[in-house]
């Protein structure tokens, strides 16, 4: 079934949760990254029941987190599996109490081979804790959000959701998940990869895009619909600059990553307002 649970803005700006980690089910406030497959615990401490798999390098971005694999049972609401636990010693600055990734990990080689993954949402999946590799996410405010593992939890969101391809770009074994734009305020423009990530805090468009109201996508119906970004908190500059679509997003959309199926949703959330126009 899927398991929604609450989210909020944590440590960092960016999206956390809770989960509990052990036999113990001790808890820990993590960071949600649509941005990586990991679980990297800051303060773990193995249980006896846990399974030592030596030491690994794990790359998030530019920088390696230098980190003991274990094997453990890690729960979010009321899903549960096995699956791979990086016990954070060095590197990588990692906020609260970790990061719990749940990006498609296509094309990241696992640190070590086992009877189990090394990513959360794949093992829910295997265990058939949850129907479908994805998970979505909205914020009516900075301390209330909803978080639903394995599908689409159709009381977060009004109307209908729109669907977009999902595309995927491996950087340093980080496999981030990308719309192409294609439109800036009505306007066509050269398709523009743009990431959707929740470990990102804010909205960075290009400069040369000017002031941006609305961008539009392609449905799976070939067909273009618009979103309308909160106010850009940044622009990288100059053509074919990156382009983030980060948490604040959730204010305004109900965001569903749908790894199985490699497409994102947004839908209006039935806690705000959102502009959201199918283009006929």
């Amino acid at each position: 079934a899927i398991s929604t649970v609450p989210c909020a803005i944590g440590p960092g700006n960016v999206l956390s949760a809770t989960i509990s980690v052990g036999t113990a089910g001790v808890s820990f406030q993590v960071v949600v990254d649509t941005g990586s497959p990991f679980l990297v615990l800051n303060n773990y401490q193995p249980p006896s029941s846990a399974v030592s798999a030596g030491w690994v390098d794990v790359w998030y971005g530019s920088a390696t987190v230098e980190t003991q694999l274990y094997w453990d049972t890690v729960t979010i609401g009321g899903a549960s599996s096995m699956t791979g636990v990086l016990a954070k010693t060095q590197g990588y600055g990692i906020p609260g109490d970790g990061i719990l990734g749940v990006g498609n990990p296509a094309g990241i080689p696992p640190p070590r081979q086992s009877p189990w993954s090394i990513y959360f949402l794949k093992n829910l999946l295997a265990v058939r804790a949850i129907p479908s590799q994805s998970v979505g996410a909205r914020l009516c405010s900075a301390s209330s959000g909803q978080l639903s593992i394995g599908g689409v939890d159709p009381t977060l969101f009004t109307g209908s959701m729109s669907w977009t391809s999902m595309q995927t770009n491996l950087i340093n074994e980080v496999s981030k998940a990308y719309v192409t734009v294609s439109s800036v305020n009505g306007q066509p423009v050269s398709p523009t990869l743009c990431s959707v990530d929740t470990g990102n805090t804010g909205i960075f468009l290009p400069s040369e895009w000017g002031t941006v109201d609305t961008i539009g996508l392609i449905d799976l119906n070939n067909q273009e619909f618009t979103i309308a970004p909160p106010p850009t908190q940044g622009a990288f500059g100059g053509a074919g600059s990156e382009c983030v679509l980060g948490v604040e997003m959730l204010y305004k959309y109900y965001i569903v990553w749908d790894s199985s199926n490699m497409q994102i949703g947004f839908a209006s959330p039935n806690c705000g307002s959102a502009v959201l126009t199918a283009d006929e």
